[in-house]
C-alpha cells in the first residue's frame, strides 16, 4: 500500500500526525491542523430561489459541521446568489450587497471558524488594464471600508475569522485563463500585447490593487483592534515551465513571484490545481512558505469521474500530508464546491455534495478531513 493509500486508510488526525513524524517536524495538536472548509460558488442546494436558496445551503453545510466556509462576493455572482441590487440604490454597493448575502442565521452558526469571502470592489473594475487612478483609488478605499464595516457590526463578538480575497490572481492576469495562455499561441499573443492589458502592465496594476487592500485592511484593523480579518492575495499558479506551459513561459511574470518581489506577506491564498495535478504539493508548499508567512489553500477539489474514486482519495490524502507537515502553516483547506454545478457534464463534477443534498465528492475525504473533524 502506498503512503497516501495508507494514511487515506487509517484516516482520523493520527494520519496528520505520521506525516508530521515523516516529515521530521515535531508533533502538532489539533490547533494546528487546518480548518476544512467548502467553497459555495458555482453550486446550491436545490431547497428554495435566490438568496433563500444560498441561505439554505449555508445552513446545511454549517450542519454538516464544516468549520470554514467560502463564498464570492464579485459582480458575476450577484444574480447567482439571489442579490436584490434594487434594494441597494443606484449604485454598485457592494456593503449592501454583503449585507443581504449574510441575513440568516446560517452564518450564526457555533462550529463557524473562518468566513473567507473573494471579493471585488464594483469600482475595481478595469484596475488591471487601466490601473489605480486616484479616482478609483478613492472609490476602492471607501468600498471596502464600507464592506469591513459590514463584517465588523455583522460578527461583532463572534470569534470568527475574517478573510478577504480574490478570484484566482494568474487568471486574472493572463486574460481571463493561463491555461489557455500557457497552451494557445494566439490566445497568449492577444493577451500578451505590448500595449492595452499586455502582461507585464496587468500584473503591475494588480499588484497594486493588492497593495492598496493591504493598507485599507491594515488601517481598519488598527482602528478595531478586537476585529479578526486579513487580506490574502490568490495566485493559482506555482509553476509555470515547459512540463505545463508551451508558449511564453516565465516564472517571472507570475503574481506569486510579483508578490515576492514585494516583500514577506502575512497570509496568502493558494488556488493549488496547478500543485495537486502535478502531485507538487509537498514540493511547492516550502517554495510558497518562503515568501507567505501562511497560506490558505483556497481552492482544493479533484473530479471523481474524470480521475477515478481511488486517485482521488489518494490526492486528498497527499493534501493533508502536504499540510501536516507544516504545521500552523496552512491554517485553512477549502474544497471546491460544496456543490456540483447545474450543467456541467458528469466528468466536470467537484462538488462535495449533489444538489439534492446527496453525498458526492465528500465520502472520498479521509477521515481527518470530513466534516464534523475537530478544529
Amino acid at each position: 500500500m502506498t503512503l497516501p493509500a495508507f494514511l487515506y486508510a487509517w484516516g482520523s488526525r493520527a494520519a496528520l500526525l505520521l506525516a508530521l513524524a515523516l516529515a521530521g517536524a515535531a508533533p502538532a495538536g489539533a490547533a494546528d491542523a487546518p480548518l476544512i472548509g467548502a467553497y459555495l460558488w458555482g453550486g446550491q442546494l436545490d431547497r428554495g430561489q435566490g438568496l433563500e436558496r444560498f441561505h439554505a445551503s449555508v445552513d446545511f453545510l454549517m450542519k454538516q459541521g464544516f468549520h470554514a466556509i467560502r463564498i464570492p462576493m464579485t459582480e458575476n455572482s450577484l444574480d447567482e446568489i439571489g442579490i436584490d441590487r434594487t434594494r441597494c440604490g443606484a449604485g454598485a454597493d457592494t456593503a449592501c450587497f454583503l449585507r443581504q448575502a449574510l441575513d440568516s442565521p446560517a452564518f450564526d452558526a457555533p462550529g463557524l471558524r473562518l468566513l473567507m469571502i473573494t471579493l471585488h470592489e464594483s469600482a475595481s473594475k478595469g484596475v488591471l488594464a487601466d490601473g489605480l487612478t486616484p479616482e478609483r483609488r478613492q472609490a476602492i478605499t471607501a468600498e471596502l471600508t464600507g464592506v469591513l464595516e459590514t463584517l465588523q457590526h455583522r460578527f461583532a463578538g463572534r470569534s470568527v475569522e475574517i478573510v478577504l480575497s480574490n478570484w484566482e490572481g494568474d487568471n486574472q492576469v493572463y486574460c481571463g485563463s493561463v491555461v489557455r495562455y500557457a497552451r494557445q499561441p494566439a490566445f497568449t499573443a492577444s493577451c500578451d500585447t505590448p500595449t492595452g492589458d499586455g502582461l507585464d502592465r496587468r500584473l503591475a496594476h494588480f499588484v497594486d490593487w493588492m497593495q492598496l487592500r493591504d493598507a485599507v485592511v491594515q488601517t481598519f484593523r488598527a482602528a478595531h483592534p478586537g476585529f479578526d480579518v486579513e487580506h490574502a492575495p490568490e495566485f493559482n499558479l506555482a509553476y509555470l515551465g515547459p512540463r505545463n506551459c508551451k508558449t511564453r513561459c516565465d516564472v517571472s511574470r507570475t503574481v506569486f513571484a510579483a508578490l515576492a518581489r514585494a516583500g514577506k506577506r502575512p497570509l496568502c491564498s493558494f488556488s493549488s490545481y496547478n500543485s495537486t495535478n502535478r502531485g507538487a504539493l509537498q514540493d511547492d508548499l516550502p517554495r510558497l512558505l518562503a515568501t507567505c508567512d501562511r497560506v490558505i489553500l483556497g481552492e482544493l477539489g479533484f473530479a471523481p469521474a474524470r480521475q477515478g474514486p481511488e486517485r482521488v482519495r489518494q490526492g486528498f490524502a497527499k493534501a493533508a500530508a502536504a499540510a501536516a507537515a507544516f504545521p500552523g502553516k496552512v491554517p485553512a483547506m477549502v474544497i471546491w464546491n460544496a456543490f456540483d454545478q447545474p450543467g456541467r457534464t458528469r466528468e466536470d463534477s467537484f462538488g462535495l455534495y449533489r444538489e439534492d443534498g446527496t453525498p458526492g465528492n465528500v465520502v472520498n475525504l479521509p477521515a481527518g478531513m470530513a466534516p464534523g473533524a475537530a478544529p
